[in-house]
């Protein structure tokens, strides 16, 4: 239920129909076939969203360990042929590292960044949220060094995205703004970005409790694009 009355405030909120819809992780509970398979239904090619979703996975997707190769993890590789891949939205490059910056996947970073170059923005999204409360399961601190760094040497990285956290926050670490949307079980609030040639401006939408779509911005940020030279 809270995923219809999710879908139905994304499919009707006023203005252009979203050319993707990021999903933060957390896609079940206990990441089984099952669930994985009614995630599909909701959010698939056939399912009730018709907007193309972005996914990565969380800690929910993986109860048995990080690497365990469940239904969720096995069907987000299959759809984006990865579970770190890459993708490009008005002259904005995307990038999914998963549950969160872990070595593999900052490697991988590191040879993206290297071909997009410094002038491109660059957009993250990942599961863990990186400070504040429940940000202590990513436990490895030479990863999150790892991480700091590479967002103070790669300043075209100008926004992450990030789930786990069931409420809405908007922090800087590093200079860079994480963003959160919360959780539609817990939390009625979604994030609209609208990219320009200039910026990417976000708003966080609260929704009503009901079918009946009746929506409020709670917080809104503008996040300034590099200048190309």
């Amino acid at each position: 239920a809270a995923n219809r009355r999710l879908i139905e405030a994304v499919e009707t909120y006023p203005g252009p129909t979203p050319t993707d819809l990021l999903i933060a992780g957390d896609l079940t509970e206990n990441g089984t076939a099952e669930q994985w398979n009614e995630f599909r239904a909701h959010y698939g090619p056939l399912g009730l969203c018709k907007i193309p979703t972005k996914l990565c996975t969380g800690n929910h997707d993986r109860p048995d360990g990080l690497f365990a190769a469940t239904p969720v993890l096995k069907g987000v590789a299959k759809l984006h042929g990865g579970l770190a891949y890459r993708w490009k939205r008005e002259g904005v490059e995307f990038l999914s590292l998963d549950i969160h910056p872990k070595f593999i996947s900052m490697q991988w970073m590191q040879k993206q960044l290297l071909d997009i170059g410094r002038d491109t923005p660059v957009v993250l999204l990942f599961h863990y949220n990186v400070t504040g409360r429940f940000s202590d399961f990513w436990t490895n601190t030479a990863e999150r060094a790892l991480y700091a760094k590479l967002l103070r040497d790669n300043r075209n990285i100008i926004a992450v995205f990030h789930g786990h956290y069931h409420k809405t926050t908007n922090i800087t670490f590093e200079g860079v703004p994480h963003l959160s949307p919360g959780s539609p079980k817990y939390l009625r609030v979604f994030l609209v970005c609208d990219v320009t040639a200039k910026a990417i401006h976000v708003q966080a939408v609260q929704y009503g409790p009901t079918t009946k779509m009746q929506s409020t911005t709670t917080w809104e940020t503008t996040i300034a694009l590099p200048t190309r030279k």
